[in-house]
């Protein structure tokens, strides 16, 4: 009896392996022009496909230095999506940074990355049935941000976003362009040196302190403002799984806001720079303690999917 469990057990993770593998070979590198560049992105579209039916829309924006391949790896959204039946993108940038603050006084000029964005929701939009109530968009440090400002310039259009390790830019508040309610996710370790809780301030050309990137209360406060919710937040610790006890997790949420709107916040408590639930993928000293008590992927796409 114990040789079958084992062999049952074993089977299993070699099916578990094979579906993932399965699912990364069904992503095909793309490309599309704009701005008279060739742009490139990841596609995976669920093999019960068949145009039957409008299915949502999951964009998924990689961190600096990194690329929509990389990003696949790293947070396996093929394998949720062939489970819920959802399209998944993992776009390119250019030079592997996200022009996040395009237009915006004093930043650089181009690329114009929501432009491109926008232009890679039509092009899919037109190969495929999109819910186009249902487009979302997720992304992490650098990508965080970019999907942010995506939210800003699109609000009709973007159903809800995720933010993992970004908090909000520091220019939103004044360059926002959203009036339409947005569901909004943060997850962010306490502990994230590259963009701090509690914010990061630069010193300008002519001396003055401006704000780079906004505390994690303040952009949780400045969405929830923006969609009506009530001032009070629920709270309640995630479960402990003990494979993480360097780390533990609050989640923080919206009450009442337009239109059904929510606002969440998975603040990681001791956590770094890092896609929860996904360990040794980012190097240590930039990523910090990774909590393990869930995966980051799985509860993004349970926030999107209750749409």
């Amino acid at each position: 009896m114990i040789y079958l469990r084992s062999l049952f057990f074993a089977l299993f993770a070699l099916h578990c392996v094979a579906a993932a593998a399965a699912a990364a070979e069904q992503l095909s590198h793309l490309e599309l022009k704009y701005g008279g560049v060739a742009r490139s992105y990841e596609l995976y579209v669920p093999p019960t496909y068949d145009g039957s039916s409008a299915l949502p829309l999951v964009l998924v924006l990689h961190g600096r230095s990194s690329s929509g391949a990389r990003m696949a790896h790293l947070t396996d959204f093929e394998t949720r999506a062939a489970e819920h039946e959802f399209i998944v993108a993992y776009p390119d940038s250019l030079n592997g940074t996200w022009n996040y603050l395009y237009g915006i006084p004093g930043a650089r000029k181009g690329p114009n990355d929501v432009g491109f964005l926008l232009r890679l929701i039509e092009e899919l939009g037109e190969q495929y049935r999109i819910d186009r109530k249902r487009v979302y968009v997720a992304g992490i440090s650098n990508g965080g941000f970019m999907a942010q400002r995506l939210a800003c310039e699109h609000g009709s259009g973007i159903a809800a976003f995720a933010s993992v390790a970004a908090s909000g830019y520091g220019a939103m508040p004044g360059t926002c362009k959203a009036d339409t309610p947005i569901d909004a996710l943060y997850l962010h370790g306490t502990s994230d040196h590259l963009v701090p809780w509690a914010g990061h301030s630069v010193v300008d050309a002519s001396g003055a302190s401006q704000l780079a990137t906004m505390p994690v209360s303040q952009s949780l406060e400045f969405w929830s403002n923006l969609n009506g919710c009530e001032k009070k937040l629920d709270a309640h610790e995630m479960p402990r799984s003990g494979r993480s006890p360097e780390t533990h997790v609050m989640v923080y949420s919206t009450r009442s806001c337009a239109d059904g709107a929510r606002v969440a916040l998975y603040a990681i408590i001791g956590g770094g720079h890092n896609w929860p639930g996904r360990d040794g993928l980012i190097p240590p000293h930039i990523s910090g303690a990774v909590n393990l008590d869930f995966h980051a992927t799985d509860e993004i796409w349970s926030f999107f999917d209750r749409h």
